[in-house]
């Protein structure tokens, strides 16, 4: 369910013609465009900030080293296709600042995926079971999910400490691997809080087109002219 109809408004924006029909009834037909999708975006991040403050920041904090992680990768990779192939003096340390954002930004993020059900799940034999079966199996599930994110971070742990007495570090730019697996035994424990906080306390950023009813899209109706008009006063 959606508990503030602004999410409804960003969620629009994000889905193309397909929200636009479902808008269209309730005056939100011209949301999905570009022309408004940055004004409702900013106002929906506004006010979810204001409202969940330190919580919000936290929460979202694994997502912003994931981003961070991802931007360097993503930059490094296009200088190093412009440094080969135009300049002709490639990098020769770029592969190992790429591994090892690949494993910051893949364990990074692996927390929000959780609150945004963004993990891989073939649920087509699950749904096939009763309800009492079902609520078995999402206990083995949650059993051996704890118990597969505490053995990986724990033989994590013993690996950095093999690299740490070792003195292993990369060829070129000597970065420790201890620095570079840093993120994998925070990122299990940071899973197990998420999948702690979803399962038990029923906390999920996953919003789906399935989730908005008819009075949630009246109140986004209301909500985005109001905003809208506010917006383009000042």
């Amino acid at each position: 369910m959606l508990h503030d109809p602004l999410v409804v408004c960003t969620l629009y924006s994000l889905h193309g013609a397909a929200a636009e029909k479902v808008a269209a009834p309730y005056g939100l037909g011209t949301v999905p465009g570009p022309e408004n999708r940055g004004t409702v975006k900013h106002i929906w991040r506004r006010k979810m900030k204001k409202k969940n403050g330190l919580k919000f920041f936290l929460l979202n904090l694994d997502v912003v080293i994931a981003s961070a992680a991802m931007c360097t990768l993503v930059a490094l990779t296009f200088a190093g296709v412009i440094a080969r192939y135009v300049v002709g003096k490639p990098f020769t340390w770029i592969e190992e600042i790429q591994a090892a954002m690949i494993v910051w930004v893949i364990f990074g993020a692996a927390g929000a995926a959780f609150r945004t059900a963004n993990h891989a799940a073939i649920e087509v034999f699950y749904e096939m079971f009763p309800d009492v079966i079902k609520k078995i199996l999402n206990i083995l599930i949650l059993i051996i999910s704890i118990i597969t994110l505490v053995f990986m971070g724990y033989y994590s742990i013993q690996y950095m400490q093999v690299f740490l007495k070792s003195g292993r570090t990369t060829p070129v730019l000597h970065i420790s691997y201890v620095l570079i697996f840093a993120i994998v035994p925070v990122s299990c424990i940071w899973q197990i809080v998420n999948f702690v906080i979803v399962n038990f306390f029923h906390y999920s950023e996953a919003v789906t087109l399935e989730e908005v009813t008819e009075e949630d899209l009246k109140k986004a109706a209301e909500e985005f002219k109001k905003e809208s008009g506010e917006v383009e006063k000042k």
